[in-house]
């Protein structure tokens, strides 16, 4: 009896043990598959500036305990990792990995830059792995420059001069913004609630078109330097340039704002270029952004076309995908079509621009799924092959697809794509116009020459097509 009882505890013991270990075990996993999950962050950065240096204080009210990799600035010196009480652990002696504890976590380094009449900070906030900044706040205290200004594209700016130092803080959605110093006075026009453009009274800003912009829709804040005193410069925010006349100095700000505000997967990220020539009325960027462009222009008429660019325009989301861009095109025209989730892989062949009539289509009683009629030029067209084998042909390709052949029971017909004339039966007939087009490399048939030609008829109502 007693050793009965002892097994009992030890077997009791046993699984204690056991449900300790796969708790940890678990435990210490999920920690693990939190840290590779990401996260959205917001930060408070302090910057002084004297004796050509920056010295940044970089603070994240909480972050979660574990192991991290720091990207840091490239110019970063002084590095340092802090938590609430102490130093946090690093794992590697460049001080880029580092494991913390969860809490509070400050980050100090420092940035050189010799004195000069312009200095630009690009890239110069370090970054967690795996966090995304929702939010920053920069607070940049200004001791060695008693003239000019710092400029940064933030959602809200606000200046402090007093008699030693001036303050600055530049609050942001986001990551921390690119920051420029201007020895000389700037004048600063407000364009809308996204752009804001500075400029040396030398240059004239009548000769920058403005208006295409007030088409854009956009949430991030952008700037604009127009000054002779640096080089030109393109970041994501905020752009140098020192002569508004070169050309394509329009397209590149567009190209900006788009990529600023919408969002495409990885894959399809080549299509902003596609909305970028939408708002600037020309074809720019990629050979196949530039195609698509040309296809929407030339085949929609001028109403679906200015329908569907406003509904880009005034969409609330900012996220577009080609299969979204697709349905405002259908929005626009009350007709299907497949032609930006066709061509979303750039290295794929261009497709061309067809809309298709969403009807249901049924032939002799049965439906067709896959088969729609296609809109060209005011007229509906039918796949060729496939709607001759839902009545019934064999189809066979003849002379490397220039002709082709219809056999049923009862008759057999050789339709030539190229020219005005078929056979029926062995026998030659003229046809008064060509009933085919070719839309990419798939031949189609006029509809009424289907009816004429093979003795369908073609009832419609609002919801289906039946052809018997």
């Amino acid at each position: 009896m007693l050793r009965k009882k002892n097994v009992i505890y030890l077997t009791l013991l046993l699984l204690l043990i056991i449900s300790f270990l796969l708790y940890f075990q678990w435990d210490g996993f999920s920690a693990k598959s939190d840290q590779n999950k990401i996260h959205s962050i917001q930060q408070d950065i302090f910057i002084e500036h004297h004796n050509n240096q920056f010295y940044i204080k970089q603070i994240i009210p909480s972050l979660s305990g574990g192991n991290y990799t720091i990207d840091w600035p490239q110019a970063a010196n002084n590095r340092e990792c802090l938590n609430e009480k102490n130093q946090c652990q690093w794992t590697n002696d460049e001080k880029t990995n580092v494991k913390i504890k969860s809490g509070k976590i400050t980050l100090k380094y420092t940035i050189n830059m010799e004195d000069e009449s312009t200095l630009l900070l690009k890239n110069w906030a370090a970054k967690f792995n795996n966090q995304q900044v929702a939010a920053s706040k920069v607070h940049l205290i200004e001791k060695q420059f008693k003239h000019g200004r710092w400029i940064a594209a933030a959602k809200t700016t606000s200046i402090k001069k007093k008699k030693y130092i001036n303050y600055f803080v530049f609050d942001n959605d986001g990551q921390a913004p690119s920051l420029f110093w201007h020895k000389k006075k700037l004048t600063k026009k407000n364009v809308n609630n996204w752009l804001t453009i500075y400029y040396e009274k030398s240059m004239n800003l009548a000769d920058l078109k403005l208006n295409t912009l007030e088409k854009i829709k956009v949430n991030n804040k952008m700037v604009i330097i127009l000054t002779h005193d640096y080089p030109q410069t393109f970041s994501p925010s905020l752009l140098i340039e020192n002569n508004v006349k070169k050309k394509g100095f329009e397209e590149q700000i567009i190209k900006n704002a788009i990529n600023n505000h919408f969002i495409f997967p990885k894959e399809e990220e080549w299509m902003k270029d596609i909305i970028a020539s939408i708002v600037i009325d020309k074809a720019i960027g990629t050979k196949k952004a530039k195609f698509m462009y040309s296809e929407l222009r030339s085949k929609l008429s001028k109403e679906q076309f200015i329908s569907f660019s406003n509904s880009i325009f005034n969409m609330d989301q900012r996220k577009l995908t080609s299969n979204k861009l697709d349905q405002l095109i259908i929005k626009a025209t009350g007709l299907g079509t497949r032609f930006f989730s066709e061509n979303k892989h750039y290295s794929a062949p261009n497709k061309s621009f067809v809309l298709f009539d969403q009807r249901r289509i049924f032939v002799r009683g049965k439906e067709i799924k896959k088969l729609h009629v296609h809109r060209s030029n005011g007229k509906n067209f039918l796949p060729f092959n496939d709607i001759a084998k839902s009545l019934g042909y064999k189809v066979e390709l003849e002379n490397r697809n220039q002709s082709v052949r219809l056999i049923n029971k009862n008759n057999h017909f050789t339709f030539y794509f190229g020219e005005k004339i078929f056979d029926y039966n062995g026998e030659k007939y003229g046809l008064l116009s060509n009933p085919f087009i070719q839309v990419n490399g798939e031949y189609y048939i006029d509809m009424k020459w289907l009816q004429q030609l093979f003795h369908v008829k073609v009832d419609e109502n609002e919801k289906q097509i039946s052809i018997r």
